[in-house]
């Protein structure tokens, strides 16, 4: 009787290594100045009425802080971003025009405040939500305002310097702002974005066993609520936020 022979097994396939899933994609940087090209599906700028004009609307987008510009409206927002997703709220009044919005600006701020999505494609800007979706292009912004150095407060809100009270001098530099009005100390981070500000305030702990006088209050706003830096031909540096404005001079 023949022997039966058993085949050999056949060899288990090696399986090739999977090569590791690519980390996902870093949100592009949106940080800087965008120009209005296409809104809701539509170019920017339409074939409005002659009475009713679309301005150019530039956009400028800092750290936490976004602003829309329509010759001398501002359409402020701050924002938080995690990766494509974006979530504003107001921030700011709208007006410094002595005229209302025309319905184009109106409908811009109405999409503004609906995005809840933003990313670069292509080298454009869009943010979208429900019911909105604007394109922008990249816009080069004018050089933002060198303050740096060591100011005296001389305006509040129009009005001198509360008279008879602790000068309120201000020292910046190239990123903080350091306030002193005798033993009351403010200390600020800020950023600029072309001509837009952002500030943020850092803790230094209590110095003053008093509570702030109204000029330091109001004052604490300003910066907190900080959305331009002027600096006038005289020398004279105005600081504007907060529903407050401030001028200052170079302290010696």
């Amino acid at each position: 009787m023949d022997e039966v022979v058993t085949p050999p097994p056949e060899p288990t396939p090696i399986a090739e290594p999977r090569a590791p899933a690519p980390p996902p994609a870093a949100p592009r940087d949106i940080i800087g100045g965008w120009r209005l090209v296409e809104m809701n599906g539509r170019a920017w700028p339409a074939s409005p009425p002659e009475d009713n004009p679309p301005y150019p609307i530039i956009l400028t987008l800092g750290e936490a802080v976004l602003v829309g510009h329509s010759q001398c409206l501002g359409f402020w927002r701050r924002y938080q971003r995690t990766g494509d997703q974006i979530s504003t709220r107001a921030y700011g009044p709208v007006g410094m025009c002595a005229r209302g919005l025309s319905e184009h600006e109106r409908a811009f701020d109405q999409a503004l405040s609906r995005i809840d999505r933003a990313r670069v494609e292509d080298g454009r800007l869009r943010l979208s939500g429900p019911g909105a979706e604007l394109v922008f292009t990249p816009h080069a912004l004018r050089p933002p305002a060198d303050f740096t150095g060591r100011w005296t407060l001389t305006r509040l809100d129009g009005q001198p310097a509360a008279a008879g009270a602790p000068p309120l001098t201000v020292q910046v530099t190239g990123d903080r702002i350091r306030a002193q009005s005798q033993c009351v100390g403010f200390l600020w981070r800020y950023r600029q974005t072309g001509p837009m500000i952002e500030t943020f305030r850092e803790d230094i702990g209590p110095v003053c066993e008093r509570t702030l006088s109204g000029q330091e209050q109001r004052f604490e706003q300003l910066v907190t609520g900080l959305q331009d830096v002027t600096l006038r031909d005289d020398g004279t540096l105005v600081l504007t936020g907060g529903l407050r404005q401030a001028e200052f001079r170079r302290a010696p």
